[in-house]
């Protein structure tokens, strides 16, 4: 009965993925996310303002705190609002995003969950005892590393000694960079589109900012993560030599105690 109803409950979810795959497979199509994107924030950009950019504002926190990626919101926040408006307002909505997520973990309704669904990360079971000695270094190497934004918010919940005013510091320099990047881009694209002419120059302060972007992210950023997950490899395996030596010793001794008398 148990496997019959596991069988029927997958073919159900098999079918509703495949009977809405065109609404679903768009979080997966950049290009289609961020055109979506655009024209959802013209429509919010007709609202009064207040209610605009709250809306945008919580509606990019919901979308960072479950993990999604924000860079084609970002930009397409560039293209409607335009650059002042739009960095702050993705600012903003990143990082109570990302405190919302960090909040959940560290003692939420459902930190309880969520550490039991960590309990077996290897990076996390890694990262806790270098997490004493360092917690703010750590932080900053939790927020540059290639994992998923998922892993980042509550795996550095879980680790205790890292604070708040830690996390969001980090949070603020990398998080508040890119933003910037992304809504810069998302205003030059909107130039570009206003160009029907093509006399709008090529920036090249932005291609300069996007290659070093691409470079940190496909390489920098998965160097840095590599070494610094052998170094806390090596630890660990150190302290579990000098663990298991200090256990002979002990014994050792004990036994020539046990003689002795």
């Amino acid at each position: 009965i148990k496997t019959g109803i596991y069988t029927i409950s997958g073919a159900c979810i098999v079918y509703c993925l495949w009977y809405y795959r065109e609404a679903w497979l768009g979080f997966l199509n950049k290009e289609k996310l961020q055109q979506s994107a655009v024209q959802t924030l013209h429509r919010l950009n007709d609202l009064p303002k207040v209610s605009s950019y709250t809306s945008y504002i919580l509606g990019l926190a919901l979308w960072e705190a479950v993990g999604l990626p924000t860079i084609p919101v970002e930009t397409a926040c560039g293209m409607v609002f335009g650059w002042s408006i739009g960095f702050w307002l993705s600012a903003i909505g990143k990082l109570l995003g990302a405190c919302f997520a960090f909040g959940t973990a560290r003692g939420g309704a459902l930190a309880a969950t969520i550490e039991q669904q960590f309990s077996q990360n290897v990076v996390l079971q890694l990262a806790r005892s270098s997490a004493q000695d360092n917690p703010l270094l750590v932080t900053f190497l939790m927020k540059f590393s290639c994992f998923p934004e998922t892993v980042i918010n509550f795996g550095s919940a879980l680790l205790k000694p890292i604070r708040w005013w830690m996390f969001i510091l980090a949070m603020v320099i990398h998080g508040g960079a890119y933003t910037a990047l992304w809504t810069y881009l998302g205003v030059d694209t909107a130039a570009r589109i206003e160009d029907v002419n093509g006399v709008l120059p090529p920036d090249h302060l932005l291609q300069v900012l996007l290659t070093f972007a691409l470079i940190n992210s496909f390489v920098l950023a998965p160097l840095i993560t590599a070494y610094w997950m052998k170094s806390l490899r090596k630890k660990q395996k150190q302290q579990s030599v000098g663990t298991a030596t200090n256990k002979k010793k002990t014994h050792k001794a004990k036994g020539m105690k046990a003689r002795n008398r």
